[in-house]
């Protein structure tokens, strides 16, 4: 089905999400959070758009439908502006202390 298709996509974006905040974490120079948060970005609008690509029930019935794809969409969007936030703030911090 085309709905466990992208959920099985949706898991692997996941974990590259995960494994880049671990990463984020661990190594916690600003350039590496600035690096992590683009990819994180990518991330996010992989993970907006793969059920467009691997397809799910159209039906207003079916779960999927009315309730995943508009959660991850959401969360997406959301993780989305809040990385751009994130960029945003780093390189200001970075060129602040860079100037002092």
């Amino acid at each position: 089905m085309h709905c466990s298709d992208t959920a099985r996509a949706e898991y692997v974006v996941g974990a590259l999400l995960l494994a880049s905040g671990i990463g984020a974490f661990l190594l916690k120079s600003t350039r590496t959070s600035i690096i992590v948060a683009a990819v994180s970005i990518i991330l996010y609008i992989v993970a907006f758009l793969l059920p467009d690509r691997y397809g799910y029930c159209h039906s207003s019935r079916m779960p999927c439908n009315y309730g995943t794809v508009s959660g991850i969409r959401f969360i997406a969007s959301i993780g989305g502006i809040i990385m751009v936030v994130a960029i945003i703030s780093l390189v200001r911090g970075a060129r602040k202390k860079g100037n002092t």
